[in-house]
């Protein structure tokens, strides 16, 4: 464990505490970070398993501490009954072919043992190189799984939500039509999100560190595409970011700033420096719509399906949808409404005071 670990984690007011797994046998590493349990119905902790490699143990403790701590913030204002946390699986490598695929079967199994350890304390789901059919596998070891459904979908939706709501208030009119979205990312989410805005008959501008891929996803709805090193270089109205995070940071907020009017996208964690960058991005005239928020069409799918299981989550789809659009809408608004008489704090402030006030509430004023 780093040395400076635990000052970290009371600096990010960890409840709850780091679980170190190894198993030899089968390559798997992994970290579990509980955030935060809230005095909720479950008592338990939701968040994603992220699959990658990481350069060094701390740059996935640094990883999963944020992660953790960003979805307490997502499920408060979610308005979904459980606290945050979340797991990453350390690689040395890339898992590739078919050997690979057999690999990532034996880890995420003696991952799921790990899970179930906990009892529930810890609820996993799909995030970066993992998605539903790992889930599925999962669950061969732990019931303590969600996500067997796509949640994927959801999220999209939620950021296209928080787009319009976001466009009415920048240009008076919730129409994407013609205006230019560049989406930086198409993976799971990413690619919905083109439907979607394609459908509305916006401007694409794609762009992945996946050639193949993008191309593919340009060719698909007649979008320009843009290579990973072009992607703050391009004008756009709307910058999505549905990739990994810490994406707005010292060395590219000011392109920022100088390209696009908005940034509303899927990734976790985008702001480098969450007070510093968010603050900068205000004064440069730039709507940031925190990620937390316009991201948590998932996590509030996954809890339905945590709730009313799986057969429910297909038969009930239209009122999931009406439940994310509804409940990201309303806090986007609601934060929009508080910023546009806030000379300092930017939206990703005034969000996360939105979110640990209802943690305080529960914690305190629902006893008094």
């Amino acid at each position: 464990m780093a040395m400076d670990i635990f000052p970290e984690m009371a600096q990010r007011g960890f409840e709850g505490g780091l679980h170190y797994y190894t198993n030899s046998q089968v390559g798997l590493r992994c970290i579990i970070a509980i955030h935060h349990t809230r005095p909720s119905r479950y008592g338990s902790a939701l968040g994603g398993v992220r699959m990658c490699v990481y350069r060094s143990q701390q740059e996935a403790e640094y990883d999963v501490l944020r992660l953790a701590r960003g979805m307490t913030l997502k499920n408060l204002v979610a308005g979904i009954d459980v606290g945050g946390g979340k797991a990453v699986i350390l690689l040395n490598q890339p898992l590739k072919g078919a050997e690979g695929a057999r690999k990532k079967e034996r880890i995420l199994r003696a991952f799921g043992e790990n899970v179930e350890r906990l009892h529930g304390e810890y609820i996993t789901a799909p995030d970066a190189g993992t998605n539903s059919s790992d889930m599925k596998i999962i669950g061969e070891t732990t019931g303590f799984v969600v996500g067997l459904v796509d949640p994927s979908p959801r999220t999209a939706t939620g950021v296209y939500t928080a787009m319009k709501v976001g466009a009415e208030h920048l240009w008076r009119t919730d129409s994407l039509k013609g205006k230019r979205v560049l989406i930086q990312g198409a993976g799971k989410t990413g690619k919905i999100l083109a439907a979607l805005l394609a459908e509305e008959e916006a401007q694409l501008i794609i762009s992945d560190v996946d050639i193949p891929e993008m191309d593919a996803v340009c060719k698909r709805y007649d979008a320009l595409h843009c290579l990973p090193e072009d992607v703050f270089n391009m004008d756009a109205d709307i910058f999505a970011p549905c990739a990994l995070g810490g994406i707005v940071n010292d060395n590219t907020i000011h392109h920022i700033i100088a390209h696009f009017a908005m940034v509303c996208g899927s990734a976790n964690n985008q702001l480098g420096i969450s007070k510093t960058h968010g603050r900068q991005l205000k004064e440069g005239g730039v709507l940031y719509l925190p990620d937390f928020v316009v991201n948590s069409g998932g996590v509030i799918a996954s809890y339905c399906e945590l709730t009313h299981g799986v057969d429910w989550i297909y038969e009930h789809a239209d009122d999931i949808d009406a439940r994310v659009q509804s409940q990201v809408a309303g806090q986007v608004m609601t934060i929009l409404r508080k910023s546009s008489g806030e000379k300092f704090l930017a939206t990703s402030e005034i969000a996360e005071k939105i979110a640990l006030e209802i943690l305080s509430y529960e914690e305190n004023g629902a006893h008094e």
